[in-house]
């Protein structure tokens, strides 16, 4: 039966009035579509504004399309629009927005969570009608997972590089991953399947190498003992007996979350500066008119434009890449980056997955963030920063109001991911 694009639209409007997730509606809609996408506004889209959630980019259309909107269009998806997100994605509440704050789906008191604020919140409450809806995302260090658990939506993000990168507006090239997020597991395999296809453009990019399957299998998996809030902890270990019955469990260590979680934000940050340095007020981002000033005084007057968050990561980012610190802070955050991997591939030998809560907290209401401190912030992402690192395929599924469990499986076994998700979806944790 073909969709009416029409109401479909209207509906995502009403959803938008909800949550504030949409950043840009996209006007040139095409009839019968096979399925429905939102794309996070920093993967570019032809002749639709394009923002990553920044002042500097506030009025861009781009003249082309990235790999992934190429692929969806050739889909006949219906792209409804572009979610909101914090600016370049620095953020682990959404609250970093220049443009558009979005608000959780299940309270709009609390934080949608970031940086895919947008496309979580949107999924949670437009999918109530239309499962047929996949919000494409990305992650650099949890932007997928994080807002998939605060709204009890599925976050897959899958092995770096399956996907091509080509047409994101990078926030750190080596750790960006562009992947899916739904209630629907079959149409967010059939999506991701679409978009994982090899692209000459990027030069990290592979592809699938052969469809997704879901496979048969009784998966060993290793419980990795964390330390969140009590909520938290109850729901995931009433899942984990849930789990028990099917499963061989065993509880592990992990003891490299904090190596993890620095050596993350000190690549981040480094990375982010050098991508930042664009713009510039000449050929990329806001232009303010030279006439009359000095190099120094436009460009300053440019960059002005950049949010709070975006200039406290320029500026560290800018100093562990500096001659005197690269070796004290950046060589050493490879090395442990380094060391992550190497631990995951040690655990990957006894395991076919790991699992944990997705985050350590529930999602704060928008007035407990006023007495946060950066450090507090970045510290929220330390289960999900890992995997990130490493990039391993990760996948938050919800179970229970705010919280996920993210299953972790070993580079290029997003099968193991979709095929857990299938069992939960329909036997043992039904969708909720």
């Amino acid at each position: 039966m073909p969709m009416d694009v029409e109401q479909i639209m209207e509906y995502a409007k009403k959803v938008d009035e909800k949550t504030n997730s949409i950043i840009t509606f996209n006007n040139e809609l095409i009839e019968n579509p096979s399925f429905i996408v939102t794309i996070k506004d920093n993967i570019v889209t032809k002749n639709l504004r394009t923002t990553a959630g920044s002042k500097m980019l506030e009025d861009y259309i781009p003249p082309y399309d990235s790999f992934v909107s190429e692929q969806l269009k050739k889909a006949n998806a219906l792209i409804i629009g572009k979610t909101a997100m914090d600016e370049f994605g620095f953020g682990s509440f959404g609250v970093n927005s220049c443009i558009k704050v979005a608000r959780n789906a299940l309270d709009p008191n609390r934080v949608a969570g970031g940086s895919s604020s947008g496309a979580g919140a949107f999924t949670a409450l437009f999918n109530k009608k239309y499962d047929n809806h996949v919000a494409i995302a990305v992650s650099t260090g949890g932007s997928i997972s994080n807002p998939a658990a605060f709204n009890s939506v599925i976050g897959i993000t899958p092995t770096y590089g399956l996907v091509s990168r080509y047409g994101l507006i990078d926030y750190a090239n080596s750790l960006d991953k562009i992947g899916v997020m739904g209630t629907n597991i079959d149409y967010m395999k059939k999506v991701l399947e679409i978009i994982a296809k090899p692209d000459p453009r990027d030069q990290t990019n592979v592809g699938l190498k052969e469809p997704i399957k879901y496979i048969d299998k009784k998966f060993t998996i290793g419980v990795i003992r964390v330390d969140v809030d009590e909520k938290i902890e109850k729901a995931f270990y009433n899942f984990v007996s849930e789990l028990e019955k099917e499963y061989k469990i065993e509880e592990i260590e992990f003891p490299l979350f904090d190596i993890a979680l620095a050596s993350y934000y000190i690549i981040a940050m480094a990375e982010a500066s050098t991508n930042l340095a664009r713009y510039g007020n000449i050929l990329f981002g806001y232009s303010v008119n030279p006439k009359g000033k000095h190099y120094d005084e436009f460009y300053m007057e440019s960059r002005e434009l950049f949010c709070e968050e975006t200039k406290r990561r320029i500026l560290v980012g800018t100093l562990v890449r500096t001659k005197g610190f690269k070796g004290k802070y950046y060589e050493k955050a490879l090395i442990g980056r380094k060391k992550v991997i190497e631990e995951y591939k040690r655990l990957f030998k006894k395991f076919d997955l790991l699992l944990t809560p997705t985050m350590p907290i529930l999602p704060p209401k928008f007035k407990e963030l006023e007495s946060l401190k950066p450090i507090n912030i970045y510290r929220m992402d330390i289960l999900t920063v890992p995997p990130n690192l490493a990039g391993l395929p990760h996948m938050s599924y919800p179970i229970d109001k705010f919280i996920g469990a993210q299953f972790i499986a070993n580079h290029f076994n997003e099968s193991y991911l979709f095929s857990i998700a299938k069992i939960l979806s329909t036997s043992l944790y039904p969708f909720f």
